[in-house]
């Protein structure tokens, strides 16, 4: 391994992120030959001697190409190098922790601002082992073991204009790779960069399809963030995922040891109406017939997360959610 083989698999999943996005279908005959090589639920990866125990087995493989065979193409995202550096702080700190140690929201936020400001929203791919652009790819489109597939609705949002990418040696898993998806970048933090950067972005056609993520009680969009995550282990059978919060992520930045006093409070609100009601919704999917949202809060001290996960019934029965995090600092 080397920091060679970092850049490469990068520069892959540079080229793969909006390859997918313009030519979903593309991916169709890579995911079948992955079917070819299960065994129960055991996957030897094409082209070389691993296998991997695989939590769905060939069943989430199918489902994938079913849904691309549905997936129209949709706009590119541009890549940017600011945006990679975040992503890339970010594998560096994944790589070099402790297995369950994560970042909190104030780190995060520390995290991009260090780089840039941003607008509306940011969303966080994560994978664990992928060895190529196409490795990576397939397991966030795959989201084996991810029952709300949201690693996938990060590949194919419209809701993000730009996107960083970040690559680093993983002592256990080989790779660890983070996509950042950014909603809007406002300014880089770099005089310099940021000059050239505004002048780009004044000759830039405005994405008409992006949808924005509300404020937060404070007025505050820069602390929206979604946040996914894909453990994934290529080394062990037995340990193939580590689930790392992957559908509520309500539970990484909490730690009891710590003796931190952490409440929690959950409440569902269900909306039926055929009428669609939902215009003031920015999430909203068009034929969006239901909703139900989920709210989750934990108290910290000096601060407050609030998760809701929005989860939308559209007219063909199929269902699309969506998960937002919010800091409030009191």
């Amino acid at each position: 391994m080397s920091s060679e083989t970092c850049e490469r698999i990068k520069r892959e999943v540079i080229a793969e992120s909006n390859r997918i996005r313009t030519n979903p279908k593309a991916y169709i005959p890579i995911l079948e030959e992955y079917l070819k090589n299960f065994d129960g639920n055991l996957l030897t990866l094409p082209g070389k001697n691993e296998i991997l125990e695989t939590e769905e087995g060939p069943r989430a493989y199918k489902e994938a190409i079913e849904f691309l065979k549905n997936q129209k193409p949709i706009n590119i995202i541009e890549y940017d190098e600011e945006a990679s550096k975040v992503a890339q702080d970010y594998s560096k700190f994944l790589s070099n922790s402790k297995e369950d140690q994560v970042e909190d929201e104030s780190q995060i936020e520390q995290r991009v601002e260090k780089y840039l400001e941003y607008d509306y929203s940011i969303s966080e791919n994560i994978d664990f082992g992928g060895s190529t652009g196409i490795e990576v790819i397939v397991n966030l489109l795959v989201d084996d073991g991810v029952k709300n597939r949201t690693h996938r609705d990060n590949l194919f949002s419209d809701k993000y204009e730009y996107y960083g990418v970040g690559v680093f040696e993983h002592p256990e898993y080989d790779y660890c790779t983070v996509i950042d998806y950014f909603g809007d970048i406002i300014a880089y933090k770099d005089p310099e960069k940021n000059k050239i950067f505004q002048a780009k972005k004044a000759n830039k056609k405005p994405n008409k399809n992006k949808k924005y993520f509300p404020l937060t009680k404070k007025g505050l969009p820069n602390l929206a963030f979604k946040k996914n995550q894909n453990m994934y282990n290529k080394n062990s059978i037995n340990s193939f995922i580590k689930k790392a919060e992957i559908e509520n992520q309500d539970s990484s930045s909490a730690k009891t040891s710590d003796k931190k006093t952490v409440s929690e409070f959950e409440g569902i609100d269900e909306i039926n109406n055929n009428d669609n009601p939902f215009y003031d919704d920015p999430d909203a999917p068009e034929g969006c017939i239901k909703r139900k949202i989920k709210h989750k809060k934990k108290k910290y001290p000096k601060k407050t997360l609030i998760t809701t996960i929005k989860t939308y019934i559209l007219e063909d029965g199929s269902e699309e959610t969506v998960t937002i995090d919010e800091v409030i600092f009191d």
